[in-house]
């Protein structure tokens, strides 16, 4: 997995960064910062969307066939 950017977290400005670029489903807190990967919806990764719950601090991801049912869902506690 690639190395949080570290400018972002020196500078302490943001508390969330969401993103999808890796393809990978990630929550995970670096210092001050939570970031949050929502993820991919290409055929070879898994495709999942991401819902970000901020009032009850879980991310939901839900998995989506290739045919686009939605299939199961897992949660994840934000830190």
């Amino acid at each position: 997995m690639n190395q949080p950017p570290l400018r972002l977290v020196a500078r302490r400005r943001w508390r969330w960064v969401l993103s999808g670029h890796t393809h990978q489903r990630m929550v995970r807190r670096v210092d001050t910062i939570t970031f949050v990967n929502a993820g991919t919806l290409h055929r070879s990764f898994r495709p999942c969307f991401a819902r970000i719950d901020f009032a009850d601090g879980f991310v939901t991801f839900t998995d989506v066939s290739p045919s686009g049912q939605i299939l199961a869902s897992e949660r994840r506690a934000l830190p």
